[in-house]
């Protein structure tokens, strides 16, 4: 004995639309959407900028070893005003 499956996509009434997953909104006062990853990308390869030197400058010695063993830290202070999230081991952001 079979059993039917459920039908995957439900139909909407005419004229409605499906509503979008938040994620893939634009913000409203952006007009075009570039990610991180492609803004990292285009400073190496078109304005020719070193991102591993500004990597390697982010964090001291000091700094890696505070990391290696909390692993997790909210505000590592980095300088006067600066502070970096640190998750899992992991530079997350700059504040």
């Amino acid at each position: 004995m079979s059993k039917k499956r459920k039908a995957s996509h439900i139909s909407l009434p005419e004229g409605e639309k499906r509503p979008r997953k938040k994620y893939m909104r634009p913000r409203e006062k952006e007009r075009h959407m570039v990610s991180d990853h492609a803004l990292v990308r285009y400073l190496q390869r078109v304005l020719g900028v070193d991102v591993e030197t500004i990597r390697a400058s982010i964090l001291s010695d000091e700094h890696v070893a505070m990391i290696r063993e909390l692993r997790s830290i909210s505000r590592l202070p980095l300088g006067p005003g600066v502070s970096a999230r640190v998750r899992d081991g992991v530079v997350t952001t700059i504040i």
